[in-house]
């Protein structure tokens, strides 16, 4: 049976040990951190790559969704053998246009966001947060004029 939803809600899976696995859904936000600690002990107790298990689990969701959906197969025990493979190799998997990773400092963000006035409000609202205020999710604004018009 192919089930069409018709309502497109992103899901984005960023794994990146030592750290953990974040899962982003949008429209509604809806963002989930499994820690470091949490995958390990996982994996531990299967005797595995957690990473490797946790990850091919959440292919296996995306699979099975687009599978109902008309967009795809559902996948099987030895295709998900495959992912885990993959992961615990560590191959890069995805399908988005980009995903960076970096440590960064709040000065350093203070130097970005003097020095690329396009992405200020964003690096602003990074900021921000990084001081301990609200966590809250933040709209920001491209200035394509490359001004200081916008507030943050």
């Amino acid at each position: 049976m192919v089930r069409k939803t018709g309502k497109k809600e992103r899901l984005y899976v960023i794994g990146d040990r030592g750290v953990g696995i974040l899962i982003i859904k949008l429209k509604p936000l809806r963002v989930v951190q499994i820690s470091d600690e949490e995958i390990n002990r996982y994996g531990k107790s299967l005797g595995g790559d957690g990473y490797a298990k946790i990850g091919a689990l959440l292919w296996r969701v995306i699979a099975d969704h687009n599978a109902a959906e008309g967009q795809g197969r559902a996948i099987d025990s030895d295709k998900i053998a495959g992912i885990e493979s993959l992961i615990e190799t560590g191959a890069d998997i995805s399908d988005v246009e980009f995903v960076f990773k970096t440590n960064i400092s709040t000065v350093s963000l203070q130097v970005g966001k003097q020095h690329n006035k396009q992405i200020k409000s964003a690096l602003c609202h990074l900021i921000n947060g990084a001081k301990g205020e609200e966590s809250t999710l933040f709209d920001a604004i491209l200035n394509d004029s490359g001004s200081e018009d916008n507030k943050c």
